[in-house]
């Protein structure tokens, strides 16, 4: 039997949880949550729910060794993948059954891309990136450790885009762009010049507005 286990049961541990079960490829599918039980969404309640303070990782490990870090924030992902693979957990990478990846793309682990979203040819997308809903990752792209494309996100060829920085929803980047690390592109932003790190930009055309206190 091949089981999961999605590290978090928010919005996006929802959105998980789609992604896997369109991949037909699990017996059976558990929660590990940092909060009491009580406050988990009722619809969950069908599946396993283990509470992190009151579970021994040891013995939980040997009955679900593959996991997915199912968390939005960039920063506490990352750190909860390497908390968990520390332990001897296997990071999966999930791929929604109606998203398109070519066979000419790399995909690293502990990433997430979701339904209907596209990775092209030549694109690189490192650990613990999340692809979200309808967001394409066009030719010869690079997406470093941790990034996060929110839904509709549209990029271009020949982008970069530094480690656990975060595009909003509905943006549109232009080819050979690059972004820096830690930086956030507000929503329905429109990127035509490079991005610095650690910065916070959004516009119509994007600019700098502040400094990313990470």
């Amino acid at each position: 039997m091949k089981k999961l286990l999605i590290i978090g049961d928010g919005g996006h541990g929802k959105s998980v949880l789609d992604c896997a079960l369109s991949m037909n490829i699990y017996d059976e599918i558990a929660f590990l949550i940092n909060h009491d039980e009580k406050e988990t969404d009722k619809r969950l309640k069908k599946y396993r729910i283990f509470e992190k303070e009151k579970t021994n990782l040891s013995s939980l490990r040997e009955e679900y060794n593959n996991i997915v870090v199912a968390i939005g924030d960039n920063n506490l992902r990352i750190a909860l993948m390497k908390e968990y693979k520390d332990a001897g957990f296997n990071l999966e990478t999930l791929i929604h059954a109606s998203a398109s990846v070519s066979q000419l793309a790399s995909i690293g682990e502990g990433s997430v891309i979701l339904a209907n979203a596209s990775v092209n040819a030549f694109t690189s997308i490192g650990e613990g990136c999340i692809i979200n809903t309808n967001a394409n990752v066009n030719h010869d792209s690079v997406l470093e450790k941790g990034v996060h494309l929110s839904p509709g996100v549209s990029m271009g060829g020949n982008v970069h885009i530094g480690e656990k920085t975060w595009i909003g929803v509905g943006s549109s980047v232009r080819n050979k762009i690059s972004i820096g690390h830690d930086t956030i592109i507000g929503m329905g932003s429109v990127v035509i010049k490079d991005i610095d790190s650690g910065v916070i930009a959004y516009g119509t055309p994007c600019k700098t507005v502040k400094k990313n206190i990470c």
